[in-house]
């Protein structure tokens, strides 16, 4: 992967491989959330996409915690 690659010869803390999580453990990655800031002024659609971010954070949390409980790596201890 030239991205990892990359990261280590630059001694890169973090390597980000993008959203979404059903191709990342195939890579050797674990999916992780992701966050975005954004203002709608018309506060009509303001609310129709807060409500639906709520539903989509909470559908993505447990999407996580599925891919996790599958992940081949071992647990910190």
């Amino acid at each position: 992967m030239q991205g990892i690659e990359y990261c280590i010869e630059h001694k890169l803390a973090r390597f980000e491989g993008g959203a979404q999580g059903v191709h990342k453990m195939s890579r050797g990655l674990l999916p992780t959330p992701t966050w975005s800031a954004h203002w709608i002024a018309d506060q009509r659609f303001a609310h129709a996409i807060a409500e639906f971010l709520d539903a989509e954070t909470e559908a993505m949390d447990h999407h996580i915690e599925e891919l996790e409980a599958h992940t081949p790596f071992r647990k910190k201890s």
